[in-house]
């Protein structure tokens, strides 16, 4: 600083002198230098002889000099003439190169330091050349500096020093994209970029361009693929350590070599896989559809997957990129068009098994190669078909959606605004049994098939390919009509549409001429069998396995004979008729008045000479039809006789017979064995008809009864005659029973007689009795009302009740209702069961044109809905009974209520609308409670009633408590709990003031 006192002026106007010099070295020549510098030596003596007032200054001056002069040994300090670079990074560690042509001089001086100086921090300076050295910058705070050069740490005196410039530096933050090829241009965020910066890829150098002070972009140079650090750097020579720990990822160019599928729905969403090669996994997998860029998802080198963009209807570019911007030079087309939608599916149910096609109605379908159907989850491809798709339905079972896509996934369930289409999937048919296995090849057999899964909507059945409705009969049966088929063998199968047959079991049908019988011969046999029997019909064959059977028996392997007839032997079979059939693969196909009458021994009871050269044999276990031979003991040979029924044969006598010898009669079959039991002569012939009961002995006036008559020597010829009235047929059951109808009569006792001629009668006969039934009325009914499921038993009182056998009633629309005759004033019938309703009740009978003769009645009885009880309470009390229970349920009615604990039944009563009954004295145990609502019927439930021992008391501690309450008092006894859901224990205390109860605690 200038001193302003006495000779400042000198010392500052010295100073400024030498400023100003310095202003104009820039422009001077080595020698003017150096002149120059002389000349300021002796400036600055004179300036020290002028200026007393300078003289601190000018010591430090002096002294500044002597010490650099001694150190140089007269030396000069070179200048900074060039410098380069003139910045760089505050962090220091720029290689910076400097020239001047003093350097020379001073290189290789022993004891001499060449430095660079900084701004006040020296740095070791290097020989490049003579006249070039380079320093390292030093870190620096942020700003302009002087450089210069320096010998042991001193510098020259000099106008103008060359500038260097510290700056802060660009900051990579991040780079994009972080993924790129090579020659690829890359965004390379941070702050404090410049002009004239560059951009190193790992060992790569390359010319940046700044954007603007946070951004950079530079274009990659060619390096092998792989990962690189990125930096920048204010020069291409000198890059800032530590910088930067961005890196940027080396990937190929993709290329593209296919897309599945090539189409979707305008909407978007459909998933693309894009098959090709040089696919990175990398965080910017991008797939460009036009001018619409989605993410990807990568899933190998060759394959990634993305989902399209919603779009109008047009056909765009598929272009794939692993940065986000270098995109692939490959292409593939994507078409977008309106997504499909399903009108209708036929059939609307199907089998499940897995082989059922459908036809799926959508409009404007074209054919592509992944026309794909949807089943629920289920895909399946799909074929055109005019305006459906054809597809295969896969196996499944239940209601499932179905949906048409073009491309195989853009499935639309939806029809419109209404409801998915769906398709009912039902379980496969399963075939247990069919019945007949047979049928005749003009069709119309019957079949029965059982199975299960079988109640599907319009079922068909299938005869190899021949197809024909089904009708249900249950879940587990339905009948198939069988059509018009050749002989042979059929495949038989069950499902829900004609074209889809799906069965885990194919019964075998065969289609033939079945057999049918007409007739069998002897029609009749005995029950330890071995009868040979002729079957006569048509359509019998050698060709396959026939068979006979007798009721249930069979089969019974039998002989062909012919076309039209069939030979087997009987089978043992107790006594009766059964149906005979014969059949193909034991299916029996028939004609039902065919049978075959199992007897014992034929016997003869009565032989009757017709007078006209025949005689009639009654007896029992002829066969009918039989061709048989009669020998009636008169010595003459046998003549043919004929079986009318099982009960007689006709048997002729030549016309000089002589007579019938009760002794010897002989009846033979063609085989000349006999078929008759012998005979005793006293009970032939001799005997006439002999009446022993009357089944009823009574009956109406207006006639109509059937009468059973009992007795013996009975022919089918007999007739019967009631009081003086004409004869007339009787009904022949046997030898021992005929039936006769009662004529109308009048009032009173007429006898009945029979004969078996109409003049040998069973005089005077059995006394019938005709009763006038016009007069019976009804007039009250016990109990009034039941169940509608029926089965009470009513006792009904009235006038006139005779003991009838064809005494009926009548309740409400039920008629033929048999009653049991008690008294003239009483009898009872069994209630059919009836809609609920009150009904009437009429007592009627038959006369003899069996027409119904009502006497009609104000007589009624109440059906009413079944009584149930569903609880009781309390569920259990004392032996000792009293106790009041509340029974709970369903339909109660009336007041004649009666309750049943086991079997004690108690009247009930009802109290404020609760049925209540007294529990019985019983012993201790469970009974099963029932109701009844006309002390008759009872109700039939599980509700039980618990009855328990009483308590009893044997002792008490501590006899003596505390008025105040609270004590522990211990009680002793027998029977102090019961097992059962609701028990509980409760003591009682009482005093003279009152009682309380408190919950007792059983140890």
């Amino acid at each position: 600083m200038c001193d302003m006192r006495g000779d400042g002026e000198e010392c500052c106007s010295s100073r400024v002198e030498a400023t100003g010099a310095m202003g104009r070295r820039d422009h001077e020549t080595p020698e003017a230098r150096r002149g120059r510098r002389r000349g300021a030596d002796t400036a600055r003596m004179s300036v020290v002889r002028r200026g007393r007032g300078c003289s601190s200054m000018r010591t430090y001056f002096y002294a500044l000099m002597s010490v650099f002069l001694a150190l140089v040994h007269g030396f000069e300090v070179p200048e900074v003439e060039w410098i380069h670079p003139i910045e760089g990074h505050v962090g220091g560690g720029e290689v910076i190169t400097l020239s001047g042509q003093a350097l020379a001089g001073v290189q290789g001086l022993a004891g001499v330091a060449l430095t660079c100086k900084f701004d006040n921090e020296f740095v070791p300076a290097y020989y490049i050349t003579s006249d070039t050295v380079s320093c390292t910058a030093p870190s620096h705070s942020e700003g302009f500096v002087n450089v210069e050069f320096a010998l042991n740490n001193e510098t020259g005196d000099f106008y103008q020093t060359k500038g260097y410039q510290f700056v802060s530096g660009a900051k990579v933050d991040a780079v994009f994209s972080l993924y790129g090829v090579a020659g690829g241009i890359v965004d390379i965020v941070g702050i404090d970029m410049h002009t004239s910066q560059y951009c190193r890829f790992g060992d790569r150098t390359t010319i940046g361009h700044v954007v603007s002070s946070g951004l950079m972009r530079c274009e990659s140079p060619t390096i092998d693929d792989g990962t690189v650090d990125v930096d920048v750097s204010l020069s291409s020579s000198s890059f800032f350590e530590g910088f930067s720990s961005v890196q940027h990822v080396y990937t190929a160019l993709p290329s593209i070599t296919r897309s599945v599928p090539s189409a979707g729905v305008d909407e978007g969403g459909t998933v693309l896989t894009v098959t090709g090669k040089d696919f990175a996994s990398t965080s910017l997998l991008r797939c460009r559809l036009g001018a619409v860029e989605v993410d990807a998802i990568w899933k190998s080198a060759n394959t990634l997957e993305c989902v399209s963009p919603a779009s109008a209807p047009l056909t765009a570019e598929l272009r794939v990129s692993m940065n986000q911007r270098d995109y692939s030079s490959t292409v593939q087309s994507f078409t977008y068009s309106t997504r499909l939608s399903v009108d209708a599916v036929l059939p609307m149910q199907i089998s499940g098994g897995g082989s059922s096609q459908v036809a799926i109605q959508v409009p404007s379908i074209v054919q592509t190669s992944t026309l794909m159907c949807k089943f629920g989850s289920h895909t399946v491809a799909g074929t055109v078909d005019g305006s459906a798709v054809k597809c295969l339905a896969p196996a499944g079972v239940g209601f499932v959606a179905v949906a048409v896509a073009l491309n195989g996934q853009d499935f639309d369930f939806s029809l419109g605004n209404q409801d998915e289409v769906q398709l009912d999937v039902k379980a496969v048919v399963e075939i247990f049994r069919i019945m007949p296995r047979v049928g005749t090849t003009g069709g119309g057999t019957l079949v029965y098939v059982e199975g299960e899964h079988l109640l599907h909507n319009d079922p068909v059945c299938r005869f190899g390919s021949s197809t024909v409705q089904a009708r249900h009969i249950s879940s587990a049966l339905l009948v198939c009509e069988t059509p018009s088929l050749l002989e042979g063998m059929y495949a038989l199968d069950v499902s829900v549409v004609a074209t889809s047959v799906e069965l885990a079991m194919r019964p075998q049908f065969l289609s033939d001429s079945s057999p049918v019988v007409t007739a069998v011969s002897p029609s009749m046999g005995l029950v330890e069998g071995g009868t040979t029997v002729t079957a006569a019909g048509y359509s019998f064959s050698d060709t396959h396995d026939f068979s006979c059977k007798f009721g249930t028996i069979g089969p019974v392997v039998g002989e062909y004979i012919a076309e039209d007839e069939y030979r087997c032997l009987t089978p043992a079979h107790t006594e009766a008729t059964v149906l005979f059939r014969v059949g193909l693969y034991s299916e029996y196909i028939g004609i039902d008045d065919v049978t075959f009458m199992y007897v014992e021994d034929a016997s003869v009871t009565t032989v009757i000479n017709n007078n006209d050269n025949t005689a009639t044999v009654t007896g029992s276990g002829f066969l009918p039809g039989q061709d048989v031979y009669c020998n009636l003991g008169n010595g003459d040979a046998l003549v043919p006789g004929i079986v009318q029924n099982d009960g007689s044969v006709l048997c002729g006598l030549p016309e000089d017979n002589n007579g019938v010898n009760e002794y010897d009669i002989r009846i033979v079959d063609s085989s000349g064995n006999n078929i008759v039991s012998p005979t005793d002569a006293n009970d032939i012939i001799t005997m006439t008809t002999v009446l022993e009961q009357l089944l009823p002995w009574s009956g109406p006036s207006i006639g109509g009864m059937a009468v059973t008559v009992r007795g013996e020597n009975f022919s089918p010829s007999a007739l019967c005659r009631f009081g003086t009235l004409s004869p007339f047929p009787s009904i022949f059951i046997s030898s021992a029973e005929v039936i006769c109808e009662a004529p109308e009569m009048q009032i009173g006792h007429h006898h009945l007689a029979v004969s078996n001629n109409a003049f040998d009668w069973s005089v005077p006969g059995l006394p019938y009795e005709f009763m006038n039934t016009s007069s019976s009325t009804v007039n009250r009914v016990n109990p009034s009302s039941g169940p509608h499921k029926g089965g009470s038993i009513l006792t009904i009182g009235g006038l006139a009740l005779r003991n009838d056998a064809s005494l009926m009633f009548k309740v409400g629309t039920i008629s033929g209702i048999i009653g049991r005759w008690v008294s003239a004033t009483e009898a009872s019938c069994v209630s059919p069961a009836h809609a609920a309703a009150e009904v009437p009740i009429n007592v009627f009978h038959h006369n003899s044109g069996s027409e119904i003769k009502l006497i009609d009645s104000s007589l009624t009885y109440a059906y009413k809905n079944e009584v149930t009880v569903t609880s009781i309470w309390p569920p259990s009390a004392f032996v000792s009974g009293g106790a009041k229970v509340a029974f709970h349920g369903d339909n109660f009615y009336g007041y004649d209520i009666t309750c049943a604990f086991g079997s004690h039944a108690v009247a009930a009563f009802v109290s404020s609308g609760q049925t209540l009954c007294a529990a019985p004295v019983s012993r201790s145990g469970f009974s099963v409670v029932e109701i009844s609502m006309n002390m008759h019927d009872f109700t039939a439930s599980d509700v039980q009633f618990q009855h328990v021992a009483k308590p009893k008391i044997t002792q008490v501690a501590p006899f003596a408590v505390p008025s105040v309450g609270e004590s522990l008092v211990f009680i002793t006894g027998r029977s102090l709990m019961f097992e059962a859901d609701d028990f509980a224990a409760f003591c009682e205390f009482a005093t003279t003031t009152g009682s309380s109860k408190t919950i007792g605690h059983v140890i």
